[in-house]
Formats: C-alpha cells, structure tokens, sequence
C-alpha cells in the first residue's frame, strides 16, 4: 500500500506533467506557425461597397447552372464574371477625429478588455492590446504597453531574423523599415528558429491612416472573441457606414491535425478517472491493511491523534517522496531541453502540479483519518 501510494504520487506529477507540456507544447507550435495567431483569432476587414464582387455559380461548359461542383468530365467550371458593385462611389474614410485617433483605432480598440488587435500586413504587425492576452514570447528587452500601442512613437519589437538590420543611437536601438526609423524595444522568438524570427511588430499608432487600412485586420485572445468581435463591428457601423466581413484564419501543415484535438480532451478525462480510480483505491487499501492496528491502538487507549500520526505518517512520508522523486525527473527533462517551451511555462507547470499533489497527500491524509474516527471499533472487532 505505501508502494502504491508513492507510485500514484509520483506518476501523478511526472506523468502528468510530461503530458500536459507535451500538449501545451503542442498547441504552441500551432500558435507559433501561424505567427503567434492562436485559434480563437477572427480575421476581418472592412466592407468596402465599391468592390467589385466575384461571381460563385458553378455551370456547366455550355454555360447551364448545375447544382453539381463537378461535371461528368469531373472538371469544375465557376463564373468569375465580376458582380456589379454595391456602392461604386464609397471610399474607406481613416481620418483622425477630435480625439487625435483614427477611426481604425477607435474600432480596433472599443472591443472591451483582454484581447490583442492588429493589421496584418504579411511580416509587419500594427499592433493594440488591452488586458491580459496573447503575447508573443520575448528573448531580450519587453513588449510594448497599452498605451504605447496607441502613441505616435514609432516603436518596434522584432524578430531575430532583423537583428543584423539594427544600428545603435544615443543608448538606444533603431532599425528602418519602408522608409520609418523605429526604436526596438525587445526582440521576439523562442529558443529554435520559428516564424517569429521573420515578423516585425509595431504600434498601431505609428502608421498612418493609409496603412492602417491597407491591411487584413485581426483580434485574438486566450477565450472566445464573439462578444469583442461583435462591439467591433458595432463601432463599425457607427464610424465608417459599413459591417465588417470575416475572412478565414491563415492555415499551416500543423492546423490539418487539429481534430487530434479532441481525442486529447477525451483523454485527459480519461486520465482523470483513472487517477481518482487509484486514489479511491489507495484510501481502500491502507483500511483494509491497517484495520488491526486501528482497532488494537483503540483498545490501548491511544488518543485520537497519536494513532493518526502512528497509522498515517508513514503514508504521508512515501506520497512526499514520490511527488518528490517526480518532480526531480520533471526538472531533469527541463534543463536537458526536451521540451522547447520557454524555462518560465515549464516551471510555473512543474509548481502548479507539485502543489496540486501537495493538496491531494492532504486530504487523502484527511479522508483516512476522518474514516478512523467513523469506524465502530465493536462492529469492527466482530466482523473479523
């Protein structure tokens, strides 16, 4: 039973954390080869009524609409005769108000709290963030703040891959891109080389109004984006005339595995039972081994409390050992780089459980001890 126990402990926080970094590594990779845009982004761009639109009819070769993509040849024929136009004489009007903002910015910024808002520009970034939200991971100096996203300073954080183009002035760094001299806060990317190394982050209020409309737009955060999504188009309304249109999220190889998803959640809930099955278990067996001792210190008249120290001490003393032992392996994998999360994520993971396990040795300590003082010693005596 103490073997059993130990074992429980020590799988709990070596086991589970080898797997649940595992699966954060994993969804980070994702996060990463999108350029640091997770899953729950929403990408969008202003309607613009003057565009012509694309025809989507797919017809036959002697021009007759099928209900079928496909004809009998299996070739896909698709009407791409431009549409007229909605509203041939709108123009997409970014003028700053009395307030110093563009409109773009006013949008971009009324969606509430904790959630992160760009133009994407291929590897340039016009960045807004408020709250707590994704952040890329920084290897030297800092990200921008709130405020500084809307400041008319021309700051950027930069991938590895323009280090080379940087040069020093006045105790500071800048590098020149399209024409602007940006001052270069910090320096983005994780330890291997990633998609982070190519982009270039700048605050939003350091491009003009042009550019800022010049651009697909984005919003992203660690929870669902409906309700920011839906004041921005909101404010949409109200500032340009126009909704916004969703656009798909850029996809990547890794995204194509992102159904194995799923199975991973099923699997965690069936690690779960099985772990509150060996917990359940454990408690059984230290009653089943210990009920002589129990009823023997009863009968000597040992009080309460020095037979749960005397009965479940030992107990106590190899699940510590195991969530110990564990644990020493768990910080043995983070510095021989197995996983390539940042030392940060992994530590603050191998914490979180050693202090979970830390909670779970006491109540399983509790449970035993509260089931000592419910058994009825007489009943007890008489069953064996």
């Amino acid at each position: 039973m103490l073997f059993s126990a130990s074992f429980l402990f020590f799988s709990f926080i070596s086991g589970g954390f080898i797997y649940y970094a595992t699966d954060v590594e994993y969804n980070l990779n994702q996060q990463i080869a999108r350029g640091y845009i997770s899953q729950n982004a929403v990408f969008f761009e202003l309607h613009d009524p003057s565009r012509l639109r694309t025809g989507k009819t797919t017809i036959l070769s002697d021009g007759v609409s099928v209900s079928s993509d496909w004809d009998n040849e299996g070739f896909k024929y698709v009407d791409l005769r431009p549409q007229a136009a909605e509203d041939s004489n709108y123009v997409i009007n970014n003028e700053k108000l009395t307030n110093g903002l563009t409109k773009l910015e006013i949008m971009l910024s009324s969606g509430g709290n904790d959630y992160i808002a760009a133009v994407h520009k291929g590897e340039l970034r016009g960045i807004y963030f408020n709250g707590k939200t994704i952040i890329p991971p920084i290897t030297k100096g800092r990200f921008f703040t709130s405020d500084e996203c809307l400041s008319r300073e021309h700051l950027a954080v930069i991938g590895k891959a323009f280090q080379d183009l940087t040069f020093e002035m006045d105790n500071k760094t800048f590098i020149e891109y399209c024409g602007k001299k940006y001052e270069v806060l910090g320096v983005v990317g994780i330890a291997d080389e990633s998609s982070l190394d190519h982009l270039l982050f700048v605050n939003l209020g350091s491009m003009t109004p042009e550019e800022q409309i010049h651009g697909r737009l984005y919003v992203d955060g660690n929870t669902s984006m409906e309700n920011i999504i839906s004041e921005i188009d909101k404010n949409a309304i109200v500032l340009f005339g126009v909704h916004i249109d969703r656009l798909p999220i850029p996809q990547q190889y890794v995204d194509s595995v992102t159904g194995g998803l799923y199975l991973k959640t099923y699997l965690k809930v069936l690690l779960f039972i099985l772990f509150i099955f060996l917990y359940i278990s454990v408690i059984i067996q230290f009653f089943k081994q210990n009920i002589n001792k129990i009823i023997v210190l009863n009968i000597c008249g040992i009080s309460f409390s020095r037979g749960i120290i005397f009965i479940t001490g030992r107990v106590f003393l190899f699940s510590i050992l195991g969530l110990f032992v564990g644990g020493l392996i768990d910080i043995t994998l983070i510095n021989i780089s197995y996983f390539t999360l940042p030392f940060n994520i992994l530590y603050t993971l191998v914490l979180r459980f050693w202090l979970i396990g830390l909670v779970l040795i006491v109540m399983l300590v509790l449970l035993e001890g509260i089931g000592i003082k419910r058994i009825d010693i007489k009943e007890a005596i008489r069953v064996i």
